[in-house]
């Protein structure tokens, strides 16, 4: 159970060909349409069966429909003021339920020191009627754990556990799905020569930014700075820089001043790349994975208008010990040539991509524990 239509890359990171092979009928149900979150694109989605669930009625519906003895539901939707009526009626119907608590990022526990934190809430409520919203479904969320706890939680590093220790019975240790495509990945080096790579956030146009009122930032500018700072890094380092671009980026032209962009290689970029650039984006497990030196790059746009991306940043830099720079006025030759405080990395690793020793695969861990608790 999803609140959008599924990504491209939907079905591996929810290991659905493993529990189709293990026995499993896969159902798909997007109930974005509940809470206000489904985007108006419907995504084609092979070896599962898809359905768009548009009203309270028809999921009570659809559940009815199953046998809830060995069905196991994975509402992997936010526990929050939108998605109450969603967990109330699985609370109602005794279902089993788990969850994968995975890809939690760093972030600041007390932004309200920052006076950011007031202008981003109040640029995204925009009226009156919305900030209360805001308010209600904060006190919707904190008696979610009451109406329903997870049966069985999957989850990757310590912050999970902390986070699903009360609202879930069971807890089951993965890995964060990066380091399974890590430890899977044996191809050769994508590029022969020496190289720092660019996490791409496709900041100004990502899809994503259009639900919830958060807003985009101007493309012109961001693009303008971005490119005069790789230009003097590039001259300052003796080699270039190479884009890793989102998956969800869509370039009619080269907005990176005619720097190489590369599609579906992010993984592999950084594992070879002598540095690491990137905004907040989720690909820095790869620089923490690899130990690669990482630096941080920031705009007074992206304080302003991604405040929570900015805040998560803050965090990173505190606990990696990486450099943060402003693209539009620092020039820090030691940014460049920042090392890697390997115990800090490794505290990154146990904390938010896996607190697990276990040998086995997610995908094993996984269908295994889906397996017991729908045997139950």
């Amino acid at each position: 159970m999803i609140p959008h239509p599924p990504a491209v890359d939907f079905a591996r990171k929810f290991f659905v060909p493993e529990l189709k092979a293990a026995g499993f009928e896969v159902y798909l149900w997007n109930i974005g349409p509940l809470m206000d979150l489904d985007l108006s694109v419907e995504t084609n989605v092979e070896c599962m069966h898809y359905a768009r669930i548009t009203s309270l009625s028809g999921l009570r519906a659809n559940i009815s429909q199953v046998d809830a003895s060995t069905t196991v539901f994975v509402p992997q939707i936010t526990r929050s003021g939108r998605s109450f009526s969603v967990y109330f009626i699985l609370g109602l119907a005794k279902v089993k339920t788990a969850f994968f608590g995975r890809g939690y990022l760093p972030f600041i526990s007390q932004p309200r020191k920052d006076g950011r934190f007031f202008l981003n809430k109040l640029r995204q409520a925009r009226n009156f009627g919305l900030l209360l919203r805001f308010v209600w479904e904060g006190v919707l969320s904190r008696l979610l754990p009451v109406v329903k706890v997870y049966d069985l939680a999957f989850t990757a590093g310590r912050i999970a556990e902390r986070l699903h220790a009360n609202d879930a019975a069971t807890l089951a240790p993965i890995h964060h799905f990066d380091i399974d495509q890590m430890r899977s990945d044996t191809a050769p080096a994508e590029v022969q020569d020496r190289y720092a790579v660019f996490l791409d956030d496709y900041l100004p146009f990502h899809p994503d930014f259009n639900i919830g009122n958060i807003g985009h930032i101007e493309a012109a500018p961001y693009y303008k700075a971005l490119n005069a700072y790789f230009s003097w890094a590039e001259q300052t380092m003796g080699l270039r820089v190479i884009i890793a671009a989102h998956p969800k980026a869509q370039y009619a032209s080269n907005p990176f001043g005619g720097r190489e962009i590369i599609f579906g290689k992010t993984q592999r970029l950084v594992r070879d790349a002598t540095l690491v650039f990137a905004h907040g984006s989720t690909a820095i497990s790869f620089a923490v994975m690899y130990e690669k030196p990482l630096c941080l790059l920031v705009s007074e746009a992206i304080r302003t208008v991604h405040f929570p991306e900015y805040n998560q940043m803050l965090k990173t830099v505190e606990l990696l010990g990486c450099p943060l720079q402003d693209i539009e006025h620092d020039r820090a030759p030691e940014a460049l040539a920042a090392s890697v405080a390997h115990d800090k990395y490794r505290e990154f690793y146990r904390e938010f991509l896996s607190n697990t020793d276990d040998p086995r695969t997610s995908a094993e861990i996984v269908v295994a524990g889906i397996a017991a608790l729908s045997a139950r």
